[in-house]
């Protein structure tokens, strides 16, 4: 996704980040460098589906990331997520390669954006400047609540 074309993606990006968010204000010791150590880790779990193997993660989902990585996951995950898998329905493959990579196109081009995002601000205004950026941004619609959100694509049967 380039620069400028988030509008195709907004809602899903909205669910990603404001989960991020609100892990984030649960735990100030979150910063950017933990935000992108978890889009990575959730980048390789999303390849480990499409390509039916499972990575080793272990020596990097630490303590101070791994509620990052599954407030992530649990914004469009449905192997996370139940309430995404029952929103989706019944449908889906979820043992085909080709079902589970149309389905994650749209949530890694989703993080491969925020990736970027993340880097940006966290350049600009330090470990926190990603936080605070979204915070300013949109932290006036994000409830101060501890319930995940999600959003799922419906896409014509797989």
């Amino acid at each position: 996704m380039k620069k400028g074309e988030e509008d195709c993606f907004a809602l899903e990006l909205a669910s990603i980040e404001g989960n991020l968010l609100k892990t984030f204000r649960r735990n100030r010791t979150h910063n950017g460098r933990r935000a992108l150590e978890a889009i990575k880790i959730c980048l390789f779990i999303i390849d480990g589906y499409i390509n039916a193997c499972e990575y080793d993660l272990s020596k990097y989902i630490t303590p101070e990331n791994k509620s990052l990585v599954n407030a992530i996951l649990m914004a469009f995950d449905p192997f996370t997520n139940e309430e995404v898998r029952e929103a989706l329905g019944s449908e889906y493959n979820w043992h085909s390669p080709d079902v589970l990579s149309e389905f994650f196109t749209h949530p890694i081009q989703c993080l491969l954006r925020l990736e970027e995002s993340v880097e940006l601000w966290t350049k600009r205004n330090g470990p926190d400047g990603y936080f605070n950026f979204i915070e300013e941004f949109m932290g006036h619609m994000v409830p101060h609540d501890d319930k995940m959100n999600f959003t799922v694509m419906m896409h014509k049967a797989l």
